[in-house]
């Protein structure tokens, strides 16, 4: 009966809306614009794209600029991690599809006004 209560309760879980942070798009933007780097998409256009999407959303979150900058940092340190973790030549899959991903991402967000 107890292990029917907690899948019933992890379900509920699985599929209650999570509440946005004001800075999660932020640090989405951070985290997309470092798998970009490093895996060389960075071009004039995506830079340009997110530093305003990156001051809008900064300006938005209406959060303190130390704030801010441990979202930054714990962004990068995501990004780095991962990259890492894809071994050998593991990350030519990851840039193709994360790494392109977050560059359309940065872009859509550049356009989002």
């Amino acid at each position: 009966m107890r292990w029917a209560a907690l899948v019933l309760f992890a379900a509920v879980l699985a599929v209650a809306p999570a509440r946005a942070e004001p800075g999660d798009a932020y640090s989405a933007l951070i985290y997309d614009h470092e798998v970009a780097a490093q895996c060389g998409l960075l071009t004039p256009r995506v830079r340009q794209a997110f530093h305003a999407a990156r001051d809008r959303l900064a300006a938005r979150s209406g959060l303190a600029a130390a704030h801010l900058k441990k979202l930054r940092l714990k962004a990068i340190v995501a990004a780095d991690r991962e990259y890492n973790n894809r071994g050998l030549g593991g990350y030519r899959q990851w840039c193709a599809g994360e790494g392109r991903g977050g560059v359309t991402r940065i872009l859509r967000a550049a356009d989002e006004t």
